[in-house]
């Protein structure tokens, strides 16, 4: 116990905290007394004049001083404080009491002298009770214990039995050595072991039973206690569960474990094997993730019923593999119980059976396979010969009976069919043909595990008949809406009359469709020009109609006084509209959006009006907005009584842009978004000062290339002129 504390002392001595605390006293108190004994020659730097052991000791002695007081703090447990660690005890004044203390447990007297201080000679060993008394120990320690129990010293001396370890040795081996016990006793180093207080453990077959040991040191006591415990049934049934388990992985048959919810626990190799999923795929899934719908509902709720009453069920599954194949499998679902007969798990033991029931079809297949289908269903051998037929392909053919036949007689378009490749591949080909009057659409499948080909034909002549009906109307009304489309291009202006109105200029008009909803419009008062780009509600025929009203309305507002202002000639186009629209019942949604440009070459001047389309206007490379009013040329639930009209000064070299909203919202690019209205004001700011012919083609390849492969959503028009 003296080397022990001695240890402790000097371990706590060089904890970190400790050496910390002293040296910061240390410090001080040598300052401080190197500043009163020898501050002369300290602060003159006269190192000649320093004593230099009374130097060193006024910094040493502090530190050996707070060491000792800071090791003896820690050293020390006071009466009636609360213990702080694990540890064992010695009594300062009588140095004969020893205790053992937990953490947390409040510091007794010394029965001997009470106002005693303790003194820890080993920290951190915890302990349920004090051993003083070895009779008490011993009959702690094991007496009624139903298994070995024993003790034995430093040299292997068995110093305490019970009973039970004297009845398994046969006598009583109080004094034996336990090497004569056990043979793996030899390999242990009894020193190491107790001293350090270390479990170790070992099998091993003694006589007809197999006895695990388990030993652990006890310093305190100067011993090693053992504890024997039999587990030769342990083994036996370690052993039936291993033979168990490997019959089951190795079992031709699939087999699956499940708890009683019929989530998978356990799958074997076969299992993995016949579905394709592997054991961690499988496991925690229900058993249904397998199955197809071949089977009925009642047919798993019965399943459920009888294994739920404890009882066998056996019968077939039709599942699907993990690769899309479909099979049969006979199953066996037992429950698993426990000692209490309860029922903890579900074993099923399944056998695949898709090759036997094939072969049980083919034998029946005659009658599965199409006597009653109302449509043709026979077969061919390699060799192109109908080995069997229904009476539906017979009555087809005209024949009582077309077996014999070959393919090259039924199915002249089929003659250079390769059949002997369509069975061994499985593959299905598909065929139509002609068969008196009728048209037959024919599928025809190889089956490779019967080797033959198998035809299914279905009468498809009224379809072909309505498709070709269908054809022929289409064909009409493609015809109609192309005519449409010439008297579209007819109304509008000519491009002679353009651009002799406006001889630097572009169009780009891209219709959605055959016919468009977007138009343009020009007219001309002696030298003012009226230039207008319009977009009407839909498109296609809807929209088409809607921009002949428009191109018609705006010619008689021309043709009646084209002196008008901008804004004027959109508010009389807005009232024909609203009236025209709302005598006709149409949707009060209909209308147009526009951009109209009067252009007074005499002034210099130009007027603009919008209704929701606004001018871009290019001066000096910078693009001016002037923005249209928010309302359409149509019903609007908070319209304005005016458009309105915007006037301004232009000069020569002036570009200026009027659009529909087509080239804005087409969708595009590397994210599918819209091109945008920043996007195009970039474009047109990037391209203004090239000749227009250029610009157009700008604006197209860059349109086409931002489409790509999506589709266009609606009419595109862009109007660019130059003054």
């Amino acid at each position: 116990m003296r080397i022990n504390l001695v240890k402790l002392f000097f371990k706590l001595a060089i904890d970190s905290k400790v050496v910390n605390r002293s040296k910061n006293v240390a410090l001080i108190v040598g300052i401080v007394l190197n500043a009163i004994n020898q501050w002369e020659a300290l602060f003159t730097l006269n190192l000649s004049g320093i004593d230099w052991v009374k130097f060193l000791l006024t910094f040493m002695v502090p530190y050996l001083v707070s060491t000792y007081s800071s090791v003896m703090a820690k050293l020390t447990f006071q009466v009636g404080e609360i213990a702080p660690i694990n540890a064992i005890l010695r009594c300062k004044k009588c140095s004969n009491k020893v205790i053992h203390i937990n953490k947390g447990e409040i510091v007794p007297e010394c029965d001997q002298c009470p106002t005693t201080k303790w003194i820890i000679i080993e920290k951190g060993v915890s302990r349920a009770k004090s051993f003083e008394d070895n009779k008490e120990s011993m009959a702690f320690f094991a007496e009624y214990n139903p298994a070995p129990v024993f003790r034995f010293d430093y040299q292997g001396t068995v110093l305490m039995s019970n009973p039970a370890a004297n009845e398994f040795f046969s006598s009583d081996i109080v004094g034996v050595d336990v090497h004569t016990l056990a043979r793996e006793f030899v390999s242990v180093k009894f020193n190491e072991v107790i001293d350090k207080g270390q479990i170790r453990s070992f099998v091993e077959k003694i006589g007809n039973k197999t006895m695990r040991f388990e030993f652990r040191g006890i310093p305190m006591l100067g011993v090693c206690q053992v504890y024997g415990a039999d587990i030769s049934e342990v083994l036996e049934a370690r052993l039936d569960n291993i033979r168990l388990s490997t019959a089951i992985e190795q079992s031709s048959n699939s087999i699956m474990i499940t708890n009683t919810k019929g989530n998978i626990m356990f799958v074997n190799k076969a299992f993995e094997n016949v579905t394709g999923y592997t054991k961690n795929e499988a496991m925690g899934k229900n058993p249904r993730f397998l199955k197809t719908d071949h089977l009925p509902n009642e047919a798993y709720e019965n399943l459920w019923k009888t294994i739920a009453k404890g009882d066998v069920w056996k019968g077939e599954f039709h599942n699907m593999k993990k690769d899309g194949t479909t099979y049969w499998e006979e199953a066996t679902i037992s429950p698993i119980k426990n000692e209490d007969g309860e029922t903890i798990n579900y074993m099923a033991v399944k056998e695949d059976v898709t090759a036997q029931k094939e072969i049980k079809n083919e034998l029946n297949s005659m009658a599965l396979f199409a006597m009653l289908n109302p449509e043709p269903v026979f077969r061919f051998n390699p060799e192109g010969v109908v080995i069997k037929s229904n009476p539906a392909a017979n009555e087809s053919f005209g024949k009582d009976s077309i077996v014999g036949l070959h393919i090259i007689d039924l199915l002249p378009k089929c003659s250079d069919l390769d059949i002997e490749s369509v069975i061994k591949n499985a593959a299905i080909e598909t065929a139509e043909e002609n068969v008196g009057e009728r048209i037959y659409r024919l599928l025809m499948r190889g089956l490779p595990e019967l080797n033959v080909l198998q035809v299914y034909g279905s009468d498809i002549t009224a379809r072909k008949k309505a498709e070709e009906e269908i054809r022929v109307k289409n064909e009409h009304i493609a015809q109609s809406i192309r005519y449409a489309s010439r008297i579209q291009d007819a109304v509008l202006p000519p491009k002679s009359k353009i651009e002799d109105l406006v001889p630097e200029h572009f169009i780009f008009f891209r219709p959605r469709d055959i016919v468009s909803g977007d138009f343009y419009w020009m007219a001309r008062n002696n030298n003012k020009l009226i230039i207008s780009a319009v977009d009407c509600t839909g498109h296609g025929v809807p929209g088409a109609f809607m921009s002949m009203l428009g191109i018609s309305f705006l010619n008689e507002i021309a043709s009646k006084n084209n002196e008008e202002p901008a804004n004027e000639i959109l508010n009389k186009l807005r009232v024909i509209v609203k009236s025209t629209l709302s005598s006709s019942g149409t949707d009060a949604r209909d209308g147009m959006d526009m951009a109209l440009c009067v252009i007074d070459y005499d002034s210099m001047k130009m007027q603009y009006a919008g209704a929701n389309n606004p001018l871009y206007f290019i001066r000096n490379k910078e693009l001016n907005v002037i923005k249209a009013d928010k309302m359409p040329i149509g019903h609007h639930l908070r319209e304005k009584a005016s458009f309105t009209n915007h006037e301004f000064e232009i000069k020569k070299g002036d570009v200026f842009y009027i659009f529909s909203d087509g080239y804005v919202d087409q969708f595009g690019g590397d994210r599918g978004r819209k091109f945008s209205s920043k996007g195009f004001k970039e474009l047109v700011l990037s391209i203004h000062d090239k000749p227009m012919a250029t610009q157009y083609e700008i604006i197209a390849e860059t349109f086409d290339n931002w489409k790509g492969e999506q589709s266009q959503i609606d009419d595109v028009l862009i109007i660019g002129g130059k003054i």
